[in-house]
């Protein structure tokens, strides 16, 4: 599954807008989005990962 509950995204910036860091969009072949699973108050989010059949 591309479920990644264990990654936490963070900082999002003030306009609500998510920077994936280039080195985990590459760990985990991220493309141009991802779905925003899960808000954490202020550490950040939980993420989705689309798998490629999905898109």
């Amino acid at each position: 599954m591309g479920f990644m509950g264990e990654t936490i995204i963070s900082p999002i910036t003030s306009d609500g807008k998510i920077t994936l860091p280039k080195e985990l969009m590459e760990k985990f072949n991220l493309k141009d989005f991802v779905e925003i699973e899960e808000t954490l108050c202020n550490k950040g989010i939980l993420i989705r990962k689309h798998s490629e059949d999905q898109l």
